[in-house]
């Protein structure tokens, strides 16, 4: 037994020509008995009665508890989970069956298992739905109705109405995939039962106009062939280009539209101001002492004013303030001394009666 001075460790040897003969051995200093007996016995003593045997030394590693590793969980529980169905109109039926579908198959759900775990994957109107069926059926029979609620629509149904304006609403957008784009077309297409030539036609009209003329021109055969040749037109920059284009002229339009704006608001800001100026001025203006004699009227004419009198039947005043005493022919051309009115003269005038019998 020695001590390796290098290695800070107690190294036993078979003979003791190898600590001389071993060029790794320079550093060391060897313990003798007396040494080993008195400081190291007692130190490196075990009980080798617990210490198993070489070949029981892995069942005995087995049968110990293994506190420092928690137990291992089952990778396909974080990767295998579906989502879950409300039944709004926006909410696609088919693919949360087929989804739910494999969920069973891959947890292997029995029948009873199956529906609770359908039952606990439903909200909204969906859970609502389900509640109201019978607790006999089985689990065919709700897939059933369920298809036939939410899979299946006829032309009556109001999500037919939002599946079809969704489907005729969708455009790529941009910096979105061309595939992604795709998917979204064939899964409205497939709900709602589109023929093969009006997805191919539809999916040609949502791309950009360079794109979608790049895609006519190479007569597609069908969408997957048109989905091909998109991507092709994308490599070629037919895309890229548009999509530059589409920005700059987006920004140029909002500014003319912003700039367009402001010169309204300013417009209607100063006609308001000018309204509201004449409005105080209208205000402001008081008829005058005489108001009946028209001569030393200045108040604001008003179009009335050039209809005839019904009394004298001339122009210029109402029948109200008419001045004619009745007496006399009546001529358009004679005006009044008196009063200034058109039509008669000071003699068939009301104040000429009046200042005489005053006199």
């Amino acid at each position: 037994m020695y001590y390796d001075w290098d290695d800070d460790k107690v190294r036993y040897s078979d003979s003791e020509e190898d600590l001389y003969i071993n060029p790794s051995y320079r550093d060391i200093t060897i313990l003798d008995n007396t040494f080993v007996n008195t400081y190291l016995t007692t130190s490196i003593n075990h009980d080798s009665a617990n210490i198993p045997a070489f070949n029981d030394l892995p069942n005995s590693l087995n049968d110990q508890p293994n506190k420092s590793k928690p137990p291992k969980k089952n990778i396909m529980d974080k990767l295998a989970s579906c989502k879950k169905f409300s039944g709004y109109p926006k909410d696609n039926g088919s693919k949360f069956i087929k989804e739910f579908e494999s969920f069973a198959t891959l947890h292997e759900l029995d029948d009873a298992k199956i529906l609770a775990a359908f039952h606990l994957h439903l909200q909204g109107p969906a859970l609502t739905w389900y509640n109201g069926l019978t607790s006999d059926l089985d689990w065919q029979t709700i897939k059933e109705l369920f298809n036939a609620k939410y899979v299946k629509f006829n032309w009556e149904n109001p999500s037919v109405v939002i599946e079809n304006q969704l489907f005729n609403s969708l455009k790529l957008n941009p910096g979105q995939e061309i595939e992604d784009f795709y998917c979204q077309l064939v899964e409205k297409a497939d709900l709602l039962s589109k023929p093969e030539h009006e997805v191919m036609s539809k999916f040609v009209d949502g791309l950009p106009d360079k794109l979608a003329f790049y895609v006519r021109a190479s007569k597609p055969k069908d969408a997957s062939d048109a989905l091909t040749l998109a991507k092709t037109g994308e490599a070629y920059k037919y895309r890229e280009c548009e999509n530059t284009v589409a920005a700059a002229r987006n920004i140029s339009t909002s500014q003319s539209e912003i700039s367009s704006l402001r010169s309204q608001m300013n417009q209607l800001t100063d006609l308001m101001n000018d309204m509201k100026t004449q409005k105080q001025t209208d205000y402001n203006v008081k008829p005058p002492m005489g108001y009946n004699n028209f001569s030393h009227n200045t108040y604001p004419s008003a179009p009335r004013r050039n209809l005839p009198c019904y009394k004298c039947n001339a122009t210029g005043h109402f029948k109200r303030n008419c001045n004619w005493n009745g007496t006399g022919n009546l001529s358009p051309q004679n005006i009044c001394q008196l009063c200034s009115q058109n039509g008669h003269v000071a003699l068939q005038c009301f104040y000429f009666r009046t200042n005489s019998s005053t006199q």
